[in-house]
């Protein structure tokens, strides 16, 4: 299973963003994804939503809480009785609004408890009220979004054509908004060769330290170490130290300098950046001949092998020893092979020979004529008279 493109777009909008699609698809997705009947069953994977009165069950909860007074939410109290009378109370509401989705029987109760649980892990509910999220996805729900489903309105779909649903769609975006606070798009950089993100980073920023620090802890404020080998790890990905330092210093909070001890490690470790280098290639050419060598590499008979002078006794090619060989004979040169030990390998030609022929002892044919095959067969036949 592999993402598909549209998981680049939604790993780099903001969090209210990315939180968008998956409250969305909570809203219409036709199953109560937290309840299972029996307890003692072992729970499968979700493989298709069939749920027919979910969707039901879900908007009936949220109305039922929607007509509580402003600032009051439903008292579910420390004790089970409280809990159990609260929650009879909101089934009694919610089933004046969707009669159906609440004649459950037996599972009623667990299914209503399911749903305001799902609700609390998404902000939709908090305190036993609807929070501003809560009423987004309700007017969601009233405009019919569920309807549509498989498609999930908010989570993709062009929406130009239904103006109640993208009218609902970015009122839900709005409360999302306000909900979660705007991604962090600066970095306090210390001496320490730390960098902390207090809060959630935009992605360019992580993209950024995750090109050039390791992350070293987790939390309200994300702590990045800046270290030789990650510095080295932005080089090897085509950065230099002046394109590295100008983009950190870019994203330093409240445009402050970078400091000293930062700036020393980057451009100390660019210095040494690339002073040897592993070069590609099929097979080398040398020669103490430098004269020779100088011929090779201007020989256009040996264009196709891309050769390339590396010092001026060594060239190398971009062709399998076999295909250098060849060419080289081929343009009237007599190299030999050298193996990686720098002794000679003899070369012999390789001796033609015609393919082995042995007849199988199934194929073998008799001399005289049909008669019993065995002993056995011959003397069962002399008894019989034969």
């Amino acid at each position: 299973m592999l993402p598909t493109e549209r998981y680049d777009e939604w790993l780099a909008a903001p969090p209210a963003q990315r939180l968008l699609p998956l409250v969305a698809t909570w809203a219409v997705v036709p199953e109560v994804f937290s309840f299972w009947p029996d307890e003692n069953d072992t729970p499968v994977a979700l493989v298709t939503p069939e749920d027919g009165e979910a969707v039901d069950l879900r908007r009936a909860v949220l109305e039922a809480l929607a007509t509580l007074p402003a600032g009051r939410g439903v008292p579910t109290g420390k004790s089970a009785r409280a809990r159990a009378t609260a929650l009879a109370g909101l089934i009694a509401t919610a089933a004046w609004f969707r009669p159906a989705a609440l004649a459950q029987g037996a599972w009623e109760a667990e299914r209503v408890e399911a749903t305001l649980a799902e609700a609390e892990l998404f902000g939709v509910v908090a305190h036993g009220a609807l929070t501003p999220l809560g009423h987004a996805v309700l007017g969601l729900l009233r405009a019919g979004a569920h309807r549509h489903f498989p498609a999930v309105p908010g989570a993709g779909p062009a929406l130009r054509d239904h103006p109640a649903l993208d009218d609902a769609v970015r009122q839900l975006s709005t409360a999302l908004d306000a909900l979660l606070p705007a991604p962090q798009t600066t970095a306090r950089f210390q001496a320490d060769l730390t960098a902390v993100v207090a809060g959630a980073a935009a992605s360019e920023l992580t993209d950024l330290l995750a090109a050039c620090a390791d992350r070293e802890s987790e939390g309200h404020a994300v702590v990045w170490r800046i270290t030789p080998a990650a510095v080295r790890r932005a080089l090897d990905s085509g950065s230099d130290a002046a394109d590295l330092l100008a983009r950190l210093a870019d994203v330093s909070e409240g445009g402050r300098p970078l400091p000293q001890p930062l700036e020393y490690l980057i451009k100390d470790t660019a210095r040494t950046h690339g002073r040897m280098r592993v070069v590609r290639s099929a097979c080398c050419i040398r020669s103490d001949d430098e004269a020779l060598v100088s011929e090779l590499a201007a020989a256009r008979a040996l264009s196709r092998l891309g050769l390339r002078r590396i010092a001026p006794t060594v060239l190398i090619s971009t062709a399998e020893p076999e295909a250098t060989l060849a060419a080289l004979r081929a343009a009237g040169y007599a190299p030999v092979l050298e193996a990686e030990t720098g002794t000679t390998v003899i070369e012999k030609a390789r001796q033609e020979r015609g393919p082995m022929r042995m007849p199988s002892l199934s194929g073998a044919r008799p001399r005289h004529g049909k008669g019993p095959s065995t002993a056995t067969a011959l003397a069962s036949a002399l008894l019989a008279g034969r």
